[in-house]
């Protein structure tokens, strides 16, 4: 069974101040939609279980990725195939 399975994904459009993210089910049907500050981000990510974290593969990215309390919740991919 995956440990994932029911959990949403999360889609996130990094920039300097501010942050996109998108909420989808499992069919990646979109429920919900935020604009975040870095702090509100990090904030929202330690409140909530997620399955999936998709972002771009930038610089920052590697930041959030690696050194951060979504890093267990990412999985490297393509811009092109988000």
């Amino acid at each position: 069974m995956n440990a994932t399975a029911g959990l949403p994904i999360v889609a996130v459009d990094l920039a300097k101040s501010s942050f996109q993210l998108a909420v989808a089910d499992g069919d990646w049907r979109v429920s919900e939609q935020r604009r975040l500050t870095r702090t509100q981000m990090e904030r929202w990510f330690a409140n909530r279980a997620v399955g999936l974290v998709v972002m771009e593969a930038c610089g920052s990215a590697h930041h959030w990725g690696a050194g951060s309390k979504i890093a267990h919740h990412g999985k490297p991919g393509r811009t092109h195939t988000v």
